[in-house]
């Protein structure tokens, strides 16, 4: 009797759970991994957003790198004078290539090509956005740098790429620059008021206050930095406005009065910058601004949508929102990238 008691207490101790009991313990998993989940995400996204800034911070280096040997920023991007290498001619630099197969020569390719510290293709990537950045216009014969929707200047696609042309041009781009510092290429331009010109840094007053580069806004798989299903991730973003309404090529016929110094250009009002909702396809050739091509995808939102990476002049980075930099005026305090009078933008009203 004593021995068949301890054998039925031993049996007694080692009974399985309840169901009560296993179901109580798969709501407690199920607790954890609501409470951790979440968390995880916001550590995973946070460390997507420091890779995008640190990205970034190294374009800037690599621009830096680039003007003290140049004197000059870059220009955001040129008419190549053929198929491959980096030259070109001032006369080609007009309001449409004379040479449709040479594609473009974009800023990221002088970075790319330096001796000295090279930045590398990754660089001009982030990792918050889809594909990591816009497609080249031209992407070549290799399928994965185009998007679905695509075509290229000679009317190919994904499913029929051509090469020529093929842009010198980092493979994916997610950041775009201030044209009122790094500008387009109308360097030449025939029967129109202005051009565009190279820049010195030292002409800019304020570097620590003036944005440099920053992100571009992804909709749509890129389209919305997209013209005719062409991506425009050559382009840099002109940030200011006009008072005839003047956008795109249009900047270059603002009228030149000579001895007439007062302004021809400022900040867009705040009804011009549009919410994150009503843009989609061809924010980069939105009338009212540019700046509506100017990423929203980071943590800290207004009214407008999220905030995203700026790169200024003197090589930091700031995380702030599109409309953030407009009221403070972080674009700069004159078109230095176009020739003629009225450059200087106007002093904030009081």
């Amino acid at each position: 009797m004593h021995t068949l008691s301890l054998t039925n207490a031993g049996a007694s101790s080692r009974r399985g759970f309840t169901l009560v009991e296993l179901l109580v313990v798969v709501a407690v998993i199920a607790l954890l991994m609501g409470l951790l989940l979440p968390a995880l995400s916001k550590a995973r996204e946070s460390g997507r957003e420091l890779k995008c800034a640190a990205n970034i911070r190294n374009v800037g280096q690599g621009v830096t790198i680039y003007t003290s040997s140049s004197e000059f920023f870059p220009v955001s991007y040129v008419y190549p004078s053929s198929n491959t290498g980096m030259a070109w001619k001032v006369s080609d630099q007009q309001f449409d290539n004379p040479n449709p197969t040479t594609g473009y020569l974009h800023w990221s390719s002088a970075l790319l090509e330096q001796d000295n510290g090279a930045v590398a293709n990754e660089a001009f990537e982030c990792p918050t956005v889809y594909n990591g950045g816009a497609p080249r216009t031209n992407p070549g014969a290799q399928q994965q740098y185009w998007e679905a929707w695509q075509t290229n200047d000679i009317g190919a696609t994904r499913g029929s790429p051509a090469e020529p042309p093929l842009d010198r041009q980092a493979f994916r781009m997610a950041y775009t620059a201030n044209a009122a510092i790094m500008p387009r290429n109308k360097l030449s331009n025939v029967g129109v008021q202005r051009t565009a010109q190279f820049v010195r840094p030292s002409w800019v007053r304020d570097q620590a206050r003036t944005i440099l580069a920053t992100e571009f806004l992804e909709l749509d798989s890129w389209q919305s930095i997209s013209k005719d299903n062409k991506s425009k991730s050559h382009r840099p973003l002109f940030p200011f406005t006009s008072p005839s309404g003047a956008s795109g090529n249009d900047i270059f016929n603002v009228p030149d009065t000579a001895g007439n110094d007062s302004s021809r250009w400022d900040y867009p009002r705040e009804n011009q910058l549009k919410k994150l909702d009503q843009l989609g396809t061809g924010a980069i050739e939105d009338p009212d601004s540019e700046l509506n091509a100017v990423g929203r995808h980071h943590a800290g939102k207004d009214n407008l949508g999220g905030s995203v990476n700026f790169l200024f002049i003197d090589g930091h980075v700031s995380k702030a929102t599109v409309l953030q930099t407009v009221k403070d005026r972080l674009w700069g305090d004159k078109v230095y990238s176009i020739t003629g009078s009225g450059t200087r933008l106007p002093p904030p009203a009081r």
